[in-house]
């Protein structure tokens, strides 16, 4: 694979449920899930660009393999998990304390195991895909719970407007779409 690294905010995410209608779910062609081979020479094609095969919308940790072939293909950071929608019902306003725990009880395994290996410095969760200010209790929460619980797991939010600096969030992404 290709070893070398890259700083990029660019990724190529492989998601059966897009709703891009030109994106094609590479796994149909192979049997409906890719192989372990088949998924790593596909991070390889990407790395190889300079885009990596990150996923922000995953509701769990993917395979610990697929992130040390990520890293090893020069990803700079990959995602755990969509913490808003951990459960694959859908973002919302209020998060019962049942779900908070169920959403930090999916990130533990990972995060134990990435910290075993040294790579916690690439990991980050996301959450809360270009939402509105309605969600900012919801947002405090969820990172909240997040942070106090792994204080070294960055946390990443994309919204329009600037979020205050207590909700737990690391990474601010804006929409390049207000650009001009």
């Amino acid at each position: 694979p290709h070893r070398g690294t890259f700083q990029t905010a660019f990724t190529f995410t492989y998601t059966p449920t897009t709703e891009i209608k030109w994106f094609v779910d590479l796994g149909k062609y192979y049997g409906g899930v890719l192989s372990p081979e088949i998924k790593w020479r596909y991070f390889d094609l990407l790395a190889g660009r300079r885009l990596y095969a990150d996923n922000i919308y995953i509701g769990a940790p993917r395979p610990l393999e697929d992130y040390i072939h990520l890293a090893e293909s020069g990803a700079n950071c990959f995602n755990l998990m969509e913490i808003s929608n951990a459960d694959g019902k859908g973002r919302r306003r209020d998060y019962s304390n049942e779900y908070v725990a169920m959403m930090l009880g999916k990130l533990d395994p990972m995060v134990r195991k990435l910290r075993q290996r040294g790579l916690m410095k690439f990991a980050y969760v996301y959450g809360f895909d270009e939402l509105g200010r309605d969600y900012l209790p919801a947002m405090r929460k969820l990172y909240g719970a997040v942070k106090k619980r792994f204080p070294d797991l960055r946390t990443v939010l994309l919204v329009n407007w600037e979020p205050p600096t207590d909700i737990g969030v690391d990474i601010w992404c804006h929409l390049y779409h207000v650009y001009k």
